[in-house]
């Protein structure tokens, strides 16, 4: 059996994000987000190891990729995308749902939970990061 995660990491003081995923066996791959949005739905993106290649998250990735934000609200209303009844990004049920939105400010130095469609803009809780 094989587990894997991507985890998104930040230094807010010197402005770097870094993406890690991981996989058994001891194996991971760090990519440095750059000024191109980085988009990721439950596949490797940079870690390369053999994976089934679900169609529900290139769909995600390839809606993500259309849209591609420049902007806070243009990246929640990203998350928030429900345009694909079948692979839509921000899932509702009935087996696949999005449990929170979590968008991370490096200028306001803050990190937002939002609850239901972040498009909404229903934040529940904002942390300072510094």
């Amino acid at each position: 059996m094989s587990v894997g995660h991507s985890y998104n990491l930040m230094d807010v003081r010197r402005r770097r994000i870094v993406n890690v995923e991981t996989a058994s066996g001891r194996r991971f791959s760090v990519r440095e987000a750059g000024a191109a949005p980085f988009f990721h739905a439950n596949m490797y993106r940079h870690l390369q190891v053999k994976q089934v290649h679900d169609e529900n998250s290139m769909a995600r990735e390839r809606r993500a990729a259309e849209l591609s934000p420049d902007s806070k609200e243009k990246a929640l209303s990203l998350l928030g995308d429900t345009a694909d009844g079948k692979y839509p990004i921000y899932m509702t049920g009935p087996t696949l749902y999005t449990l929170c939105t979590v968008l991370v400010d490096l200028d306001e130095e803050t990190m937002t939970i939002y609850k239901g469609n972040p498009m909404n803009r229903d934040a529940v809780r904002v942390f300072r990061m510094l």
